[in-house]
């Protein structure tokens, strides 16, 4: 952090959406946005200097952010405009919770900034009020892991809506992020909470969670009924070399946007990421593959 303003790091969130949990997200260590705000004495309002990668917006999550932005500085009744650059190194629409990042750590930058001195609790109430404005999916359990980190659990109708339930060590995560659709749309379809044969395994997840057992995680994760409907062979052989190196689990992140990978260590991780790389150039596919671990703490200023 310079003398003139601030810098956040605001991680990656991976919800359970495509398993049937949209309200289990977990926040990543790797990739990350950059926020960097500076106080703006000449004006009252927020603006956005440089919004990296804006040709891939096709969402227009600059002006959501905007937007959010200036109605905080409205919420706690500031006299002084901010200024923003966001370096968007999560990429758009990959399912790794790129709006929730920018407009989580715009907020926490202002109220660091600004020294509004509102805890995390407040500043996740706000945003939770204020998403119901929109009309485009901003998942709360991913606002909530960015502001604490670890694996968050969201219930709106309980007195702690945020519960923090599990934070292994060692455990470590690839995510393919592929340059092409290969869900097959599924998402747009069906949606995965409403599948009834889906709560034996969400039942065994959770409980997983609570006992810190991954081998439970694994064999829910494993058992997810919604994978019956994926035909893409891409997909399928990507779980077979995964299997045969004995990851954890394989499955798609949100939406089915990116692949997520559970890897006991990073030994295993980098055997088959190594493979998985041969066999994505070898079919002309475009792609990338990104390691990660779990982000213990959420956001955090550097």
């Amino acid at each position: 952090m310079s003398n003139s303003g601030i810098k956040i790091f605001a991680p990656a969130c991976v919800s359970m959406h495509s398993f049937g949990m949209p309200n289990l997200s977990i926040a990543m260590d790797n990739p990350g946005n950059e926020i960097i705000a500076h106080i703006d004495e000449k004006n009252i309002y927020a603006t956005i200097d440089l919004y990296s990668k804006e040709k891939d917006d096709k969402n227009n999550t600059k002006e959501i952010v905007l937007d959010i932005a200036n109605a905080f500085l409205k919420y706690i009744n500031s006299n002084k405009g901010i200024r923003f650059e966001i370096l968007n190194k999560i990429p758009f629409d990959s399912g790794l919770g790129q709006l929730e990042s920018s407009v989580t750590g715009s907020i926490v930058a202002i109220n660091d900034i600004l020294k509004s001195h509102l805890d995390k609790q407040e500043i996740f109430k706000f945003l939770i009020e204020k998403i119901q404005d929109y009309n485009i999916e901003i998942n709360p359990s991913n606002i909530a892991a960015n502001l604490f980190g670890g694996i968050i659990l969201y219930n709106k109708n309980t007195n702690n809506p945020i519960q923090k339930i599990y934070s292994p060590h060692g455990i470590n995560f690839s995510l393919i992020l592929m340059k092409r659709e290969i869900n097959n749309g599924i998402f747009d379809i069906l949606d995965p909470i409403h599948l009834l044969d889906q709560s034996s395994n969400i039942a065994l997840l959770i409980k997983g969670l609570m006992i810190s057992d991954l081998d439970l995680i694994a064999d829910a994760l494993k058992n997810n009924e919604l994978e019956r409907f994926f035909t893409n062979k891409i997909f399928e052989e990507i779980k077979r070399i995964s299997y045969k190196n004995d990851v954890y689990s394989v499955g798609f992140s949100h939406l089915g946007e990116s692949i997520i990978i559970m890897n006991p260590n990073s030994l295993i991780e980098d055997k088959n990421s190594k493979e998985l790389e041969k066999y994505l150039k070898n079919n002309g596919e475009k792609f990338k593959i990104l390691t990660a671990k779990l982000n213990l703490n959420g956001l955090y200023k550097y």
